[in-house]
């Protein structure tokens, strides 16, 4: 049953999901399946019951646990194969089969092997790449190129995908959960390609996604699940060896300057961070990223973050004798100073302890209290508010203070102002109304 895991399957209603875990669960009887749903509303939980963590799921909200009985595990290609082309008992019909799929997808070599031979293949987990493949691509896309490609869960290893794929572009190339552990490619083999996506692939060290050279086209690099441990490149997309602190790692990707999306989840450096401010990081750091996790990057929260970014490291930018270093590992911090201005000396300082201050925010009968700098701007607030109360809507806020309950005081949600510059102390309370 554990070889289940990793496998797709679907509910009665038509939804996928992927199995994560196969076992018993505490309370209960009998074995479970764990499934990562692939639509958050479909499941119940982050993988978790009664605080036990069985699985990891992509979403909050994504995990249910199920009876195998409730699950359409769904054919393999062989078997499908078998039952369409092999358990009949009429050979003509065979063979108009034979000949209408042929023809459906353009490819005249496609022959008809014996029930042994199906048989055999049906037990492994690979369908096998021919040892001469010229001309194989070309006979399947005459058009001489192929838009995307998937080749998820096959066994595959990055040697059979350069043998497939040799001299044949690809605009999308989509391998998940296969046995890729290396890369390397040849010059210009992927120049056209926009999106690749390695994920739940064994791949550790950055310096392998470095060996597949240049990829002046990349818009999409999906590594999610990979284990991958350091990224280190620089202009010329060179590996270095030595390791950096984590951070500097992603701010690599900046010379990936086409990467439009990335999903950076399940990953060690966000064990320390919370969630907003490891997107924050991460959004200041690549200029390119339109989509971070799937969320669209909106104006005034990448304005935050970059303002954000440039105060927490102005100190060492501002030291002469470590700016240098800094910015090899931190390269796009240069072009931010150039393009917000150079961080302040009384910025750069350490936020104090009295710089910290509670606020009570009340939206739509809802209360929460949460402690949160002075420092941080108008805008980046409303970032911070939508995804406190989960509304996308556009937020108004006033706040009310202990202090004088009879004044109002409007928070404009479109400025960079501090929310220290509106006298916000200890214990105020922020009304917030959102746009229907």
């Amino acid at each position: 049953m554990e070889d289940d895991i990793g496998l797709r399957v679907c509910d009665s209603e038509g939804h996928r999901g992927t199995i994560r875990y196969v076992g018993s669960v505490e309370g209960t009887q009998g074995v479970w399946y764990g499934i990562d749903w692939d639509s958050e509303t479909r499941g119940k939980h982050d993988g978790s019951h009664n605080g036990v963590k069985y699985f990891w799921t992509h979403s909050t909200t994504s995990g249910s646990f199920m009876r195998r009985d409730k699950l359409n595990f769904g054919s393999s290609f062989m078997e499908a194969l078998h039952r369409k082309y092999v358990e009949t008992d009429n050979e003509l019909t065979v063979r108009e089969n034979v000949e209408e799929v042929k023809a459906s997808i353009n490819a005249p070599f496609l022959e008809l092997v014996g029930f042994d031979q199906v048989h055999e293949e049906q037990n492994t987990n690979k369908l096998p790449i021919p040892n001469d493949t010229s001309g194989v691509m070309e006979q399947i896309f005459p058009q001489g190129h192929i838009h995307t490609l998937t080749l998820g869960n096959m066994g595959y290893i990055w040697a059979d995908i350069l043998k497939l794929l040799a001299n044949f572009p690809v605009t999308c190339l989509k391998l998940p959960s296969n046995r890729i552990t290396t890369l390397d490619s040849v010059p210009g083999m992927f120049s056209s390609l926009e999106e690749l996506y390695l994920q739940e692939n064994n791949i550790v060290d950055w310096g392998e996604v470095n060996a597949l050279g240049s990829l002046p086209n990349l818009k999409y690099l999906n590594l999610a699940s990979t284990n991958l441990r350091n990224i280190k490149l620089n202009k010329e997309g060179h590996y270095h060896e030595e390791l950096l602190v984590l951070w500097d790692h992603i701010s690599q990707l900046y010379y990936l300057p086409k990467l439009s999306s990335l999903r950076f989840t399940k990953n060690p450096i966000l064990a320390e961070e919370r969630v907003v401010s490891s997107r924050e990081k991460t959004i200041a750091r690549l200029g390119g990223l339109k989509l971070l996790n799937g969320s669209a990057i909106e104006r005034q929260e990448r304005q935050g973050s970059e303002y954000d970014y440039i105060k927490e490291f102005g100190a060492v930018w501002l030291d002469e004798n470590r700016r240098g270093e800094f910015l090899e590992a931190n390269p796009r911090y240069e072009y931010l100073v150039k393009l917000h201005g150079p961080p302040l000396k009384e910025e750069s300082a350490p936020v104090k302890s009295r710089d910290i201050i509670q606020i009570t925010f009340q939206s739509d009968g809802q209360t929460v209290k949460k402690k949160l700098p002075i420092t941080l701007t108008t805008a980046k607030l409303v970032n911070f508010v939508q995804r406190m109360f989960r509304n996308s809507g556009n937020p108004s806020m006033f706040y009310t203070s202990e202090k004088n309950p009879s004044q109002r005081i409007e928070l404009n949600s479109e400025s960079l102002q501090e929310i220290g510059f509106y006298n916000l102390t200890e214990g105020d309370t922020i009304h917030v109304t959102f746009d229907d």
